[in-house]
């Protein structure tokens, strides 16, 4: 095997296993968060590692995420792929109950999801996290993906109109207007607001 295929391989197999990771403890902790954290204590206290060190918590702070380089891209992408997946999914939601009026099919949403109209789709903490992370993520080292994925978040944070609008002065900072990144941004944020 030629060493950029055992690189893309080895990368391709560190995601793999933290993603199913990620999903894996997610779903116990749904089921039974007494249980999770037990086996978070007890993961912590047996996985050995001479240049690692574990701290995983509950509750997501501005400084676990923004830890590393690392768990600065790990929490881009898996927000920016949540907000995906909920999107995909509202979108076959509203198309199936197409029948009922949009009123009728926010409230079966909210019911079906257990969401509140606050926060409808269930991702405003970490929205509100991103939003406090401002200006810290290691933008020097953001590739493409990164900054796409950062900028649909972004799109997102509807809770904060000023930072949505202080995010065209970081885009502006590192691309010029006429980049598909800013044009992307800019048609985004107007159809956000209803403009033509």
């Amino acid at each position: 095997m030629k060493q950029e295929d055992y690189d893309k391989y080895s990368e391709d197999l560190l995601n793999a296993v933290m993603e199913f990771n990620g999903l894996f403890a997610d779903y116990v902790k749904q089921m039974d968060v007494g249980l999770w954290g037990r086996a978070v204590d007890y993961a912590k206290e047996y996985a050995k590692s001479n240049t690692v060190s574990f701290n995983y918590s509950n509750e997501k702070t501005s400084k676990q995420v923004l830890n590393n380089t690392i768990s600065q891209t790990i929490f881009i992408k898996e927000l920016s792929d949540e907000i995906e997946i909920t999107r995909e999914t509202y979108l076959t939601f509203f198309e199936t109950n197409k029948e009922l009026s949009v009123m009728e099919i926010q409230n079966k949403w909210l019911e079906e999801n257990k969401t509140t109209e606050k926060d409808p789709f269930g991702y405003e903490e970490d929205i509100t996290l991103f939003i406090d992370c401002e200006h810290k993520f290691t933008f020097s080292v953001f590739d493409e993906d990164d900054w796409l994925a950062y900028t649909n978040i972004v799109v997102c944070c509807v809770i904060d109109p000023d930072f949505q609008q202080e995010y065209k002065s970081i885009l502006l900072e590192r691309f010029t207007e006429k980049s598909d990144l800013y044009k992307h941004y800019i048609i985004c944020m107007e159809e956000q607001n209803g403009e033509e």
